[in-house]
């Protein structure tokens, strides 16, 4: 080795240095923004696998590579590849062995995807979308692109993201996920990382391919087609792809698991199914009127003239017998991109898309309780109605009533989706490359509630007509109200089947509303990976600029707009923002070639925002790599992220949710309440006016106004990340990674759960606690009318982790090789707070059911694999295992679940098992497979809507499938 002198060192480190300060220092630098748009310049094979592994790496460089080679988290090029950022690669390959149809679901198997996204599992308000988090941050803070560029998301009617539904599966060349804050390099909501979906540049053949799936107990049945068409030409390449996919949905009432709903989980009482809103109705005495003929309980109408003691352990009503389990999905897709080289200096490249997409699940008949206009009021049988029983027609009575005649509600998203960049690229002088492009993107949602309810004309058919002008819940029997209004028939309300055909086809709607949202961004970089020679290597250099706008409106049916249906109303929702931005990379060479310094660089990274609507924000990161000999590499960095407030939380129309949540004063759930906190509650519901055996309804549900806040202000974070690769020469196709995380969020924007609100009023002394003023005053009956949940700047989330990868090809001779691959998640911390200063809550190895599909925190996740290939002269076999484990979790909805007082407190650790078969012979490729294959059943969990917890566990069982891939 070639010795260097301590002064040759020296000079050489001060000329490096000195070279970076002057570029560092440019004006035109300080204020420039590379495109992300050139990642889509990976050559295939991705930069961070280990040549022959089957699974994703994120060791190093691929061996004997000598291609310029940009990895995600960067915008400049480099030899080796060797990327200071912890990314995970998933090739085509790894998504042809398993029974992943989209994107999604490719994505789900890996560690550190978070269970707080969007999955065919919610199947109650995420209208058919499947958008996924990155460590449990969220979706709104993981940032999708496809070829380094954004894709437009899809609506906002409930949610804000992109939805991977619309990516072309067959044309993907590989997926990589930076685990790591980007939003120097690609801009806002690059907060917990970046999914970066690459397409395939160029294909030269026509793959044609057919897949089918199904569970062992005959549903979750799935059939999909799709082709891949591509060809060059003198010039350029053209790719054409398209698919269908066509997917049953899993019905609640199919899994004995799933069913009946448990509602109250007390370690020592009689557990509570179901909703307190029955088929045949339940009848109160009216607040209003200060009836005593039924006196505390309520009634059950078990028919037109029949009436028992209604008994809440007993007589719940399971709604989840006519619900799904899992969504039901049609998706088509047509997909094209080429590029035209012009002449040596300019390329010309296009790439469209176009999804229709069609996703539906079924709901249980809609309750009907009351009504959300400007004067909300209860649902009155007035006195005078015919139907009321001759020994309670003395008084108005209060009406709960689920009307089965109405048929199931059905909700049914209907969304077109599509997306056209086109650009130029090409190489200038002295080695800078450029690339302009320009993205339009929109997508329209429509979604249809088949069997809503009208409350007003429900009303009608009861001859309730409002004599108040104060209070709706004042009025008299009046059929003329129905008697004048075509087609209104009046009803009898009591019993299961009682309201006539007129009666269902009067009142009976279907509910639609429109989502739309628009992408437009124009941006263009200038890059260099060598800008000049240092003294231990090229400097590189990016820079660059982008405008971006974002627009999204929703507008809800007018009748739900009005307050006049019995389901939650809703508010139009529109607004949107522009932003332009310029940002900058470096990559500095310090060192290389030396004793105890075989490689040390660093990567600077700078952005500046202009945002419309709240002016300008700074990011930046470094990074660096270190190694000291060959065979093992330190890596680490640190930056700060921004992300807006979305649009959905700024201008999101206010409207009623029903969260999961119990009454603290309910006779069952006061008595989770222990020691001071116990006495408290029990305190403030006297002063309430509330007895001892108090009972809450709606099954486990409380009212909640949930929508947008345009006081929110964005974001910011800070994410350092430090870890080691060690690739050691003496083993051959081992490579070994583990990194350390931090992430910090502050001013945080979410939504506080609604247990946590209830419970931080009432164990309080005298209600003193700040949430008190989130609670509308009880109702005249006692029930909780409202809880305010919109969106706020909470505080501060931080989370903290260890990510531990290995992957090791084993030769074994004779044509065979065994794949091993392990990817572990393991968290160290995870907590925020719920309001700015105030104390932390800790979620850490815990799973937060008072949210809708609420997120689990555990402290392990991981999977690990094994494939064996038997490679034959023109044919090859493989077979792969797959173990996929979360450890268990602690029961969390506004404090922990506890031993002695809660029934199911916790859940064990849960491993699944998979396992594939293919065969490759000539241009047919075979792939069957298992997953799930002893058929584990989720654990309980006391969520009041599926009995566990359908983001993080599997809910369909064992699945099979088979693939047939024919190339031509």
């Amino acid at each position: 080795m070639q010795r260097v002198s301590l002064s040759s060192l020296r000079s050489r480190l001060i000329g490096s240095v000195a070279v970076t300060a002057l570029l560092g220092a440019a004006p035109a630098l300080a204020q420039a923004t590379g495109s992300s748009g050139a990642a889509a310049q990976t050559p295939a094979g991705g930069a961070s696998q280990i040549t022959g592994t089957p699974g994703p790496a994120t060791a190093g460089p691929v061996a004997g590579s000598s291609q310029n080679v940009i990895v995600t988290g960067s915008l400049i090029a480099h030899t080796n590849a060797a990327s200071e950022n912890p990314v995970t690669v998933v090739s085509s390959q790894d998504i042809a062995r398993t029974s992943s149809t989209t994107v999604t679901e490719v994505l789900q198997r890996l560690p550190s995807i978070g269970s707080s996204g969007l999955y065919s599992s919610t199947n109650n308000g995420g209208d058919g979308a499947s958008c996924v988090d990155i460590r449990n941050l969220g979706i709104s803070r993981t940032l999708v692109l496809v070829d380094g560029k954004r894709f437009v998301h899809s609506g906002i009617s409930t949610t804000d993201c992109v939805d991977l539904n619309n990516i072309p599966v067959p044309m993907i060349d590989r997926i990589e996920i930076l685990k790591d804050g980007a939003s120097s390099i690609y801009g806002a909501d690059a907060v917990a990382g970046v999914v970066n979906i690459i397409l395939k540049k160029q294909y030269t053949g026509t793959v044609v391919n057919l897949g089918g799936r199904i569970t062992d107990v005959g549903d979750a049945r799935e059939g999909d087609a799709s082709f891949l068409h591509g060809f060059n030409f003198d010039r350029g390449s053209l790719l054409i792809s398209g698919s269908v996919i066509n997917r049953g949905p899993v019905e609640q009432k199919d899994r004995s698991w799933a069913t009946p709903i448990v509602v109250s989980n007390p370690a020592g009482g009689p557990q509570v199914f179901g909703s307190g809103t029955p088929l045949g109705g339940r009848i109160f005495d009216s607040p209003t009127t200060n009836g005593a003929a039924i006196g505390s309980g309520s009634l059950l109408a078990t028919g037109p003239n029949s009436f028992v003691p209604y008994n809440r352990t007993a007589d719940g009503y399971d709604f989840g017998q006519p619900s799904s389990l899992t969504t039901g999905l049609t998706d088509e897709n047509i997909s094209g991109k080429g590029y035209y080289d012009v002449n040596s200096h300019i390329e010309a490249y296009v790439n469209a898309y176009y999804t229709h997409k069609v996703s539906n699940n079924d709901l249980a008949p809609q309750p009907v309780t009351g009504g959300y206009g400007s004067n909300p009021n209860l649902l009155i049988v007035p006195q005078g109605n015919p139907f009321i029983p001759a020994s309670l027609g003395g008084e108005d009575l209060q009406l709960y009533r689920r009307v089965g005649e109405f048929g199931h509600r059905r909700y049914e998203a209907d969304t077109d989706t599509y997306q056209f960049v086109g650009g130029i690229r090409g190489d200038l002088i002295a080695g800078w490359s450029y690339d302009a492009s320009y993205t339009y993107g929109k997508s329209v949602n429509t979604i249809n509630t088949y069997g809503s309810v009208n409350f007003r004309k429900f009303e009608q058919e009861l001859g309730f007509r409002n004599t108040s002008a104060t209070d709706a819940n004042v009025g008299v029997y009046d059929p003329t109200v129905c008697q004048a209004s075509v087609g209104c028939s009046l009803i009898n309300p009591f019993g299961p089947t009682s309201i006539s055909q007129a009666g269902v086809n009067y009142a009976r709607y279907t509910q639609r509303d429109q989502a739309t949202f628009q992408l437009r961004d124009l941006n263009f970089s200038l890059t260099n990976p060598s800008v000049v020679q240092l003294p231990f290597g090229p400097l590189g250099i990016a820079a660059g600029m982008e405008h971006r706008g974002e627009q999204g409106t929703f507008n809800p049916d007018p009748i739900t707009q009005a307050g006049d249906s019995a389901a939650a109303p809703a508010a139009i929702t529109s607004g949107g923002f522009n932003s332009t931005e310029g940002f900058g990379e470096l990559s500095i060479p310090i060192l290389a070639n030396l004793p105890g310094a075989k490689d040390l660089s660093a990567d600077v990274s700078g952005r500046y925002s202009d945002y419309s609507n709240f002016g300008n924000a700074k990011t930046w990161k470094l990074g660096g790599n270190y190694t000291p000999i060959e065979g093992i590499r330190f890596r680490g960095s640190i930056g700060n992220a921004f992300r807006q407030p979305g649009i959905n939380e700024l201008y999101g129309g206010q409207t009623i949710s029903f969260n999961a949540g119990h009454d603290p004063c309910d006779a069952q759930q006061i008595l989770s309440y222990t020691g001071v906190a116990g006495a408290n509650v029990a305190a403030n519901c006297r002063s309430q006016g509330l007895p001892a055996t108090f009972i809450q309804n709606g099954a486990g549900q409380i009212q909640t106004r949930i929508g947008g806040n345009p006081n929110l202000q964005p974001e910011t974070s800070r994410t350092y990340t430090f870890g080691v690769v060690l690739q050691p020469k003496f083993l051959k196709n081992f490579a070994t990674t583990i990194d350390y995380w931090h992430t910090k969020v502050d001013q945080s924007i979410g939504q506080i759960d609604t247990q946590t609100i209830l419970d931080g009023c009432y164990t309080s002394a005298g209600l003193s606690n700040q949430f008190c003023g989130l609670i509308r005053p009880r109702g005249s009956d006692g029930q909780i009318r409202e809880v305010e949940d919109i969106y706020q700047n909470l505080g501060v989330t931080r989370t903290e982790g260890i990510d531990w990868q290995l992957d090791y090809l084993i030769r074994l001779g004779g044509g065979k090789d065994l794949a091993l691959h392990n990817d572990m998640a393991a968290l160290v911390g995870y907590e925020s707070q719920n309001v700015p200063d105030g104390p932390f809550i800790n979620y850490t190895g815990r799973l937060d059911f008072g949210i809708a599909y609420g997120p689990a925190y555990p402290r392990i996740r991981d999977t690990a694999s094994a494939v064996f290939d038997q490679h034959f002269e023109k044919s090859e076999l493989s077979f792969g295992y797959t173990m996929r484990f979360i450890s268990g979790v602690t029961y969390y909805s506004g404090g922990d679940l506890q031993p002695g007082v809660d029934a199911s407190y916790r859940s064990p650790g849960v491993f699944y098992h998979d396992i594939f078969l293919t065969y490759d012979w000539h241009h047919v490729i075979l792939t069957g497979g298992v997953d799930n294959l002893l058929d584990r059943n989720p654990p309980f969990v006391p969520d009041a809507s599926s009995n566990t917890a359908p983001s993080v566990y599997d809910v369909i069982g064992r699945l099979i499938y088979l693939k047939t891939s024919f190339r031509f």
